[in-house]
């Protein structure tokens, strides 16, 4: 342990002391961009910046003896500014990918991936859609309609003593009529009475169809997507991904329905309100996320690994003192703290 000890002194004066040479010619001011991504980076209440990248990134500079500023775009613009050389380096949550390594220089930062965030159905309930349950809603209405048209209709408008008992045998008689066709024990026997079953019969059944199949669609989609084994069974699905990402490249290769959304949150709620089957993301946000709502899990699954990193223009001088001081800060432990901090327990 003593040597170990000795051994990162040593190196930390050969690191710092070439990497101050390299700073002459450095920039000491540096322009920094970032996007939204939960918990790398937000701000709180007071619109201060916070997160796992903002935090690292602050140690980094101060071991560098670096001054920045720090402004928010969205993630193509981001990497955009970088590549055209507007700003000194990029940080958050960003992809390495062979496509960004073409246009800009990278320093790897975390080992990460991709992962699938489904609904959480519990024990496999089933939980309907806004648009079942309005089906459901607008069945039982005009069922509970036709069937006092239909009670008034074969008794001549009598009304009976017992309201709620007259309701209950209108219900029950037009529904065991339905399932007979008028050939059981019950049938209209007044004009009125099947002029009301007739129409009752073009109105109620279709809809009736409509509610059922739609109910077994989404019972079916409970069920699968609880039993996702690989990110192929995204294959043909309805899936959210955030535009402009990696994740939404690798989507592509997948064969999935793809809806694209501006912020990642946007994602989540079409998932909640059932309007997709999945969400296909970074790992670490989702698992965030799942964390915070219970009424979302994710699979379990690690697709696509990778690394995020910090993105400089090409050329950049700046990239190789970031990569040494981050070294540094990784071999002091308090990397592992601070990712402990915002990761413990994912």
């Amino acid at each position: 342990m003593y040597w170990k000890t000795l051994f990162i002194a040593i190196l930390s004066v050969f690191v710092f002391t070439g990497s101050s040479a390299a700073q002459n010619q450095s920039e000491k001011n540096i322009s920094v961009v970032a996007s939204k991504i939960i918990p790398f980076v937000m701000t709180d209440e007071n619109g201060k910046m916070k997160g796992f990248s903002i935090e690292l990134f602050d140690n980094v500079a101060s071991l560098l003896n670096i001054e920045y500023s720090i402004e928010m775009t969205d993630v193509k613009n981001k990497l955009l500014l970088v590549e055209k050389g507007e700003k000194h380096l990029a940080i958050g949550a960003i992809s390495i990918t062979e496509t960004r390594l073409k246009k800009m220089d990278f320093v790897p930062v975390l080992e990460t991936g991709y992962g699938i965030m489904v609904r959480n159905e519990g024990c496999l309930l089933p939980t309907f859609s806004e648009r079942t349950k309005t089906e459901m809603i607008i069945f039982g209405l005009l069922l509970v309609c036709l069937s006092i048209m239909y009670y008034f209709a074969e008794r001549g408008g009598a009304v009976p003593k017992n309201l709620w008992l007259g309701l209950w045998h209108s219900i029950y008689g037009t529904i065991q009529i339905a399932n007979t066709t008028g050939q059981g024990d019950k049938a209209p026997t007044r004009e009125a009475g099947r002029v009301v079953f007739f129409l009752g019969m073009l109105t109620i059944l279709p809809l009736f169809a409509l509610t059922a199949g739609d109910v077994v669609s989404d019972m079916v989609v409970t069920k699968s997507s609880a039993t996702i084994i690989d990110h192929y069974a995204l294959r043909g699905k309805t899936v959210a991904v955030k535009k402009n990402t990696s994740s939404e490249e690798f989507l592509q290769n997948i064969g999935a329905k793809i809806i694209q959304v501006d912020e990642i949150e946007q994602a989540y709620n079409l998932l909640i309100d059932r309007k997709v089957y999945a969400v296909f993301y970074d790992e670490l946000p989702l698992l965030h996320k799942s964390k915070q709502d219970n009424r979302v899990i994710t699979t379990g699954m690690t697709v696509g690994k990778h690394f995020y990193g910090y993105a400089f223009p090409k050329g950049s001088p700046l990239a190789k003192d970031f990569e040494i001081a981050l070294a540094h800060f990784r071999e002091s432990g308090d990397f592992q703290n601070l990712y402990n901090k915002w990761f413990d327990g994912l």
